[in-house]
């Protein structure tokens, strides 16, 4: 009985040691990733498309708002055939904004800055007309 309790008073000691030593870390190194977040809530850049109708042809408005603290430089993406047309839009300050006036259909915004870019996608929708008889 003796023996029993003496090697059950040793393995219980053993798995302290061994939490023990499992709960040791060290800090050594460190690394940040800022996260931007468009299109929704309080977007750092918020892009948004609205088709108009004038004089009876569909106008889409893609409005690209800078919502950073830098300038960003702005490019709309389109695909076209087999390849991706891009267009250098400009540099949006920040707190500004920039139309982009396009036919309806799906692009992509490729924002870029000092410490990172995003590619947005935006549709700007067909409007459907209603056929009268």
């Amino acid at each position: 009985m003796e023996l029993r309790k003496i090697i059950g008073i040793l393995l219980i000691a053993m798995a302290l040691l061994t939490l023990e030593v499992g709960s040791v870390s060290n800090f050594r190194e460190a690394s940040m990733e800022r996260e931007v977040i468009v299109g929704y809530g309080d977007p750092f850049i918020d892009v948004s498309c609205e088709t108009h109708v004038i004089c009876c042809h569909q106008i889409g408005v893609i409005t690209v708002k800078n919502n950073l603290d830098e300038p960003i430089e702005v490019y709309l993406l389109r695909k076209r055939c087999h390849c991706t047309q891009r267009t250098y839009i400009g540099t949006i300050e920040p707190g500004h904004s920039e139309n982009i006036y396009v036919l309806p259909g799906n692009y992509t915004i490729q924002a870029e800055w000092n410490s990172g870019g995003a590619k947005i996608n935006v549709t700007c929708p067909c409007i459907r007309r209603e056929h009268h008889d």
